[in-house]
């Protein structure tokens, strides 16, 4: 699927739930330089990035934003600047979207393991839209999920959960 693809199946109709699972870039210039801020967001096709104000432009604003996205390959020595940008870019995005009104947004702070990500998405949701758990319960048995089967993984932390702890998403509204 292209980036502009995803941009207008985002604007076809109204998503109460918006899963995303892709790469993510904090203050990116286009020149690779400057004094000026860059772009923030989920990095698409064709140099396209989806950002909050995509999101904002839809026609009813979600409930719940999952961004799984990460910066590409192993953490090092050398990369601690990549791991400080993912702090950043779920930091900054997951702002964007609260003050928009989103209810709810989960994002990685860090790169993370895929098979432990899916682990963690699928208890996560398993837990708010399966069994009707408020958001902080679903983030706590995702994360413990992780843990005890990646035990050698920080995938479990990486998962930065902003709204109400008590909020539900009823999946008959």
């Amino acid at each position: 699927t292209s980036g502009i693809d995803v941009i207008h199946k985002l604007f076809q109709r109204p998503y109460r739930v918006v899963h995303i699972a892709a790469h993510g870039m904090f203050d990116v210039r286009p020149d690779g330089g400057g004094p000026e801020t860059g772009r923030t967001g989920v990095v698409l096709s064709d140099g396209l990035f989806l950002t909050a104000a995509e999101i904002r432009q839809m026609e009813q604003v979600p409930d719940l934003v999952f961004l799984n996205c990460c910066h590409l390959g192993e953490m090092d020595a050398g990369s601690r600047q990549a791991e400080n940008e993912g702090y950043r870019l779920a930091a900054s995005i997951s702002r964007e979207l609260i003050e928009m009104g989103v209810r709810a947004v989960v994002a990685a702070g860090w790169a993370v393991d895929d098979d432990a990500a899916s682990l963690f998405a699928e208890t996560f949701y398993r837990g708010m839209l399966g069994e009707g758990k408020p958001l902080g319960d679903a983030a706590y048995e995702a994360r413990r999920a992780v843990w005890d089967r990646f035990p050698s993984s920080i995938t479990w932390g990486a998962y930065q959960v902003y709204g109400d702890p008590g909020w539900r998403l009823d999946p008959e509204s």
